[in-house]
């Protein structure tokens, strides 16, 4: 019997593994993000705030859909915010301070009578803990929108 296999271990699948073309080092130029993404890991890591490996712990545990669709960095992003979090070298306030304020302009995305599902927090969605707004048990719960009141500023 073999162990179950997680959204991250694409590879083991045959179909996956046939078809995977793996870049040839030098390929592309990193963009300057991603750069000082790696440097950061590594500076951590000399410093004993973190260990390598917590980076893959860190990218194997996102959600299906961000593990899809980040790129290398964005996971490893993701993973090493995470890990700060979680050693309390960074607090959630000033997580979000770094990442600054959402400059996405609020755009109204349901209508009276639309059909919605409460969907689950997630990595790709912007960070607003410790405070979460939607409560745990209505996650996936199906309903019906009934009025738009607007958009209202987070006062934290």
């Amino acid at each position: 019997m073999s162990a179950p296999i997680g959204h991250h271990d694409m590879g083991t699948l045959p179909a996956i593994a046939a078809s995977a073309t793996l870049p040839q080092k030098g390929d592309r130029i990193h963009a300057y993000w991603e750069r000082q993404t790696h440097a950061t890991v590594m500076l951590l890591v000399a410093k004993g705030h973190m260990k390598v490996d917590e980076v893959r712990r860190g990218t194997e545990y996102l959600e299906p859909e961000v593990y899809k669709n980040g790129s290398y960095y964005e996971k490893w992003a993701i993973a090493v915010a995470n890990a700060m979090l979680e050693h309390q070298v960074l607090s959630n306030q000033e997580l979000f301070e770094a990442l600054g304020p959402d400059h996405e302009d609020p755009v109204q995305r349901f209508s009276p009578g639309d059909v919605v599902r409460v969907r689950h927090a997630s990595h790709a969605t912007r960070w607003r803990r410790p405070h979460l707004r939607t409560p745990g048990f209505i996650h996936g719960v199906c309903g019906t929108v009934d009025r738009y009141v607007g958009s209202f500023d987070n006062p934290e």
